[in-house]
């Protein structure tokens, strides 16, 4: 009996589509979506299945983790709590750690995060907007292996840093511009630091660094001069 049904593309539909096309596809009360650089450890689908019933969402720590067991928590994921809302996401940046209850997520407006490369994130930030409290267990055993084939050979201010930000202000994501703010600046400071490996031949970021993009950048989401004056003196 098999329980595999394999899709494949006439072309290219991009990362957020393809995001959707698993979420419409998927027949199940819960949905897990794999990215194709994790591996999943030894028996861990059968103690996923132990806890489906238990939660809304569960978060799947990776090999890093080495303690045993479950943390549960009950978040109020109200409106007027949109930090803690964050928090819980920001821990889903990793496609392949979350498993989530299908039945409990609302399709509106998910069109409108094509090209943010989050659609994973609107995914759970509907789920977490669609009811007052929401079941989130986080697995403290290790469950996934993350063998990325690159480092960073993206952008990364403007996928951690611009992407999050224009995500965090969609109508459709309910947050306000303070969070906005607050989220893309949180990884600005790894764009600075990396800096300086870079200029001594580090291969962390396969990217050149724009004098003047990166200034306006931190400009524009209102960075500590702080932290303004450390990139000045490390750029120059």
């Amino acid at each position: 009996n098999m329980n595999i049904y394999y899709s494949k593309n006439n072309k290219n539909i991009g990362f957020d589509r393809n995001i959707l096309k698993c979420y419409d596809e998927c027949k199940t009360d819960y949905i897990w979506i794999l990215s194709d650089d994790d591996k999943v450890i030894g028996n861990s689908i059968s103690k996923i299945i132990e806890q489906l019933d238990k939660a809304d969402v569960i978060c799947l720590n990776d090999l890093s983790n080495k303690s045993n067991g479950l943390q549960s928590e009950d978040i109020n994921i109200s409106l007027k709590n949109e930090n803690q809302r964050w928090e819980a996401i920001s821990k889903f940046v990793w496609i392949s750690r979350f498993v989530a209850k299908k039945i409990k997520i609302q399709k509106e407006s998910f069109e409108n995060y094509v090209g943010t490369g989050l659609m994973h994130l609107a995914i759970l930030n509907n789920l977490f907007l669609s009811k007052d409290n929401c079941k989130f267990t986080i697995t403290n055993y290790p469950v996934l292996i993350n063998q990325p084939h690159c480092v960073f050979s993206h952008n990364f201010t403007n996928v951690f840093v611009n992407k999050f930000y224009d995500f965090c202000m969609l109508p459709e994501s309910k947050f306000s511009k303070d969070l906005a703010l607050k989220v893309a600046r949180a990884n600005i400071p790894f764009v600075v630091n990396g800096l300086l490996a870079h200029k001594v031949g580090s291969k962390v970021f396969k990217y050149d660094f724009k004098f003047f993009y990166l200034l306006q950048k931190m400009m524009k989401y209102k960075c500590n001069f702080g932290l303004i004056l450390k990139f000045l003196i490390i750029y120059l």
